[in-house]
């Protein structure tokens, strides 16, 4: 039989089920679960012929419930692929982005096209170093125009002159500032140099 936990006291062990207007009592050892019933749970019991009680009771799934928690499920990982592939296509496009333009310190550049640019570098002179010496060089050597034209592009963005560049020669209080700039939201509209970053 299939019914409804109308109540349950923890305290006393005791519960009620209702099934078709009709109340079947319970004790706590015929719950078969390991969690306690709660109020509104639907539950499969069988009835003690001589007692009238319910016995030997499970917690029962509805198809639409499991439905409902898969398909929930289902658009959670969805949403999540989903951004964990934009995120991968952005960060790729960043770094060839920023290797295309090598040389390049006209136009604009974006807050994502900058950090994703600058987790790659960072993570790759991170892991080359605790390899080798001569790696890290390699990697550094690579990296350090692009990191600079980077970081014109993106002070471009904040309508500023690429030379503010410089002030990261300044030791700790020039790197805040460049910190600072970089994560300001760039210009919305067309700027001196250029118009927005797509």
């Amino acid at each position: 039989m299939k019914g409804t936990v109308l109540d349950f006291s923890v305290q006393s062990n005791k519960g009620i089920i209702t099934l078709d207007e009709k109340r079947y009592h319970f004790t706590g050892d015929q719950w078969k679960e390991q969690l306690h019933p709660k109020r509104g749970q639907h539950v499969d019991f069988e009835v003690d012929e001589q007692t009238g009680n319910a016995i030997n009771i499970y917690f029962v799934v509805t198809p639409n419930t499991n439905q409902q928690q898969l398909t929930q499920a289902t658009e959670s990982a969805k949403e999540i692929f989903g951004k964990a592939v934009s995120s991968r296509k952005a960060y790729n496009q960043a770094v060839i982005t920023c290797f295309k333009k090598y040389f390049d310190i006209n136009g604009r550049a974006a807050r994502p096209e900058y950090w994703y640019f600058q987790l790659c570098a960072t993570s790759l002179l991170i892991i080359t170093d605790r390899i080798d010496e001569m790696a890290f060089n390699i990697v550094l050597t690579v990296f350090i125009i692009p990191l600079i034209t980077i970081t014109v592009r993106r002070l471009h963005d904040i309508n500023r002159s690429g030379w503010w560049v410089l002030v990261s020669a300044v030791p700790i209080i020039g790197s805040i500032v460049i910190l600072y700039w970089a994560v300001s939201k760039g210009s919305p509209e067309e700027n001196l140099y250029g118009p927005p970053p797509q």
